[in-house]
């Protein structure tokens, strides 16, 4: 059986589900949000795909955020062949580009369905919500020497408000270099959103193992109104 997307950056992607005997009716997924701007600062999609034979969990990168509305730009998923059963059901996770929980930026699930030989072909609707992470916003585009390194296997970020000693957020970017050897853009949400347009250093770290390899500095700026979230880096 395969997911097969559709839409906004169409991809096929093999799922390990067998289908036997009758045809399956295809399901249809289409993403809707609410109004707490769920996909900005979106940079990995977690799909789960909820059947009688357990949980399987499928992952795409890329931004799929419109920079200038915040709305989401997610494809529409097609499932032509789920096993039969009870209680099938979708549900996405959306982060931003780092690894801990505090990238997780929004969810949602559709409503359980049944799946049986005859069955229509089902629509099913889902409504992603945001989480408490906060709207503030970077997107750090490619270093000019990023391809000059080989052997990169971690990269590690800390931003922090110029002048203040302390990061608001910190850690390591969700990187498997084996999977996809340029991760650019990589996005950080669940930054303060500043009542002014404020300046924020941003420190970008490459390592092969525990080896430094290279470090990047630079200067994002986030503010309120229009145009200035997200912020952007564009290292030297």
């Amino acid at each position: 059986m395969r997911l097969v997307t559709s839409g906004i950056a169409p991809l096929v992607i093999g799922l390990a589900l067998a289908a036997c005997g009758a045809p399956n009716p295809e399901i249809t997924l289409n993403i809707g949000q609410d109004g707490t701007k769920p996909c900005l600062g979106a940079a990995h999609l977690e799909v789960q795909v909820i059947t009688t034979d357990g949980v399987h969990v499928f992952h795409e990168f890329g931004q799929f955020f419109d920079v200038n509305t915040h709305a989401c730009l997610i494809p529409t998923y097609s499932f032509p062949a789920l096993p039969f059963g009870k209680g099938i059901q979708i549900a996405i996770s959306i982060w931003d580009s780092t690894s801990d929980t505090t990238g997780q930026l929004a969810s949602g699930a559709s409503l359980p369905v049944e799946v049986k030989a005859g069955s229509a072909d089902t629509q099913l609707e889902l409504t992603l919500s945001r989480t408490s992470a906060q709207l503030g916003t970077i997107i750090i585009t490619k270093p000019a020497d990023w391809g000059a390194m080989s052997g990169v296997n971690k990269l590690q970020y800390r931003i922090t408000p110029a002048g203040e000693p302390t990061p608001v957020r910190s850690g390591f970017f969700s990187y498997a270099p084996d999977l996809r050897a340029d991760p650019f853009p990589l996005i950080v949400s669940a930054l303060p959103l500043p009542a002014v347009l404020t300046e924020f250093s941003v420190q970008v770290e490459a390592y092969r193992e525990s080896d430094l390899l290279r470090t990047w500095n630079a200067s994002a700026w986030i503010g309120p109104d229009s145009g200035q979230n997200p912020g952007y880096i564009n290292f030297p």
